[in-house]
């Protein structure tokens, strides 16, 4: 093969659906991935203790993938322009190693954007426009849409009550019984009636809104009635698919069974086997197309932001064009669009590769 059709047939990307499921679509890597530069008179506005956690849980996942991983770990489509998953780690591990050492020398070099030009490869990432306008969206040709998602914090009790009437429930033991039933049919009681001899065991009971936002967003905290609080997390599906062109949520069929944890996740099959969170720095998107652990800057207004993918959700499967920027939590949909009101609905993307070919002693950056 000639090295001119070499390189068209390595342009094309078949996209991957739920579950890593190729779909019979491509999409050209030569039209959404192109070298660029960083912009080195930005703001940096991320916090770098924060992006440095959740860098270190996502290495780690990357470094020793569960066995059930759904398929999130490798180098994505980036691997078109060269990007090898242990580009992808190097990444990293080199964003905690400058977090660490700033810290104890009290710089921020994450912060000065000279720096991150001079250690930082930088692929721009434009939006797949026709998987765009197939959802309704119309978006420029050098920006993705940038959606945002919390942890809400809603009132529950650990019985039912004519108030929490709806539960959040445990996986299932017999996995026919949790694969069986969908949303609504869960949501309407069929655990309470148990036709099927199946059972389901009750975490935490809320209202019916406070399930549907729990699934929505993936992570709920509830205050319980003596004022303690704690987080429940999706844990497993039931396996049905989500169909992004139903906005109705009573109308999906996918219906998702929760576990306590102790902290906010992300991506991986169930707690504790998961990326860990923290907001601001982190984002949902497409990990079965981008690849879990990329470490993306999200520009828009001369401000530079510095995430890691480390969530998904069903509206990425597959979605080239949006990511889902996580805020942290919230006690009502009131405060939460106050908190957030100043943030971009859209943004020029990039995904950055750390690149050893310079000496990185001398930038001092004070923490503000």
């Amino acid at each position: 093969m000639s090295p001119l059709l070499l390189c068209l047939a390595a342009s094309a990307w078949p996209l991957r659906g739920p579950n890593n499921v190729v779909t019979d679509r491509e999409v050209s890597t030569e039209i959404l991935l192109s070298e660029a530069s960083l912009v080195t008179t930005d703001t940096v506005v991320t916090d770098p203790v924060a992006l440095a956690a959740v860098a270190a849980s996502a290495l780690s996942y990357l470094e020793s993938p569960p066995e059930s991983d759904p398929g999130g770990v490798h180098a994505g489509l980036f691997a078109e322009l060269g990007v090898s998953l242990d580009d992808v780690r190097a990444t990293l591990a080199f964003v905690i190693r400058v977090a660490e050492e700033d810290a104890a020398a009290g710089t921020n070099r994450l912060a000065d954007p000279v720096f991150l030009a001079d250690n930082f490869r930088l692929i721009q990432w434009k939006p797949d426009l026709e998987g765009a306008t197939a959802r309704g969206h119309t978006l420029p040709s050098d920006r993705i849409r940038m959606t945002r998602y919390l942890v809400y914090q809603f009132l529950g009790s650990p019985v039912r009550t004519q108030t929490y009437s709806h539960a959040l429930y445990a996986v299932p033991e017999d996995d026919a019984c949790r694969t069986r039933y969908t949303r609504m049919e869960v949501i309407g009681g069929i655990y309470t009636d148990n036709p099927d001899g199946c059972a389901a065991e009750p975490l935490v009971w809320l209202t019916r809104r406070g399930v549907f936002e729990a699934m929505m967003q993936g992570t709920i905290e509830v205050t319980l009635p003596d004022g303690s609080a704690a987080l429940f997390n999706v844990a497993r599906p039931n396996e049905m698919p989500y169909d992004p062109a139903i906005r109705d949520p009573t109308q999906q069929k996918r219906y998702w069974y929760f576990a306590q944890v102790d902290g906010v996740m992300g991506w991986g099959p169930a707690p504790p086997d998961k990326v860990r969170l923290r907001p601001h720095v982190s984002v949902a998107g497409d990990v079965y197309n981008l690849g879990l652990g990329k470490l993306l800057a999200l520009r828009s207004n001369e401000e530079l932001r510095l995430v890691v993918l480390s969530d998904t959700g069903g509206a990425f499967q597959p979605n080239l064009f949006q990511l889902d920027f996580f805020v942290g939590g919230y006690p009502s949909r009131a405060s939460f669009i106050e908190g957030t009101k100043a943030l971009p609905s859209m943004v020029e993307a990039g995904v950055l590769i750390w690149e050893p070919r310079v000496t990185v002693i001398d930038a001092q950056v004070p923490v503000p």
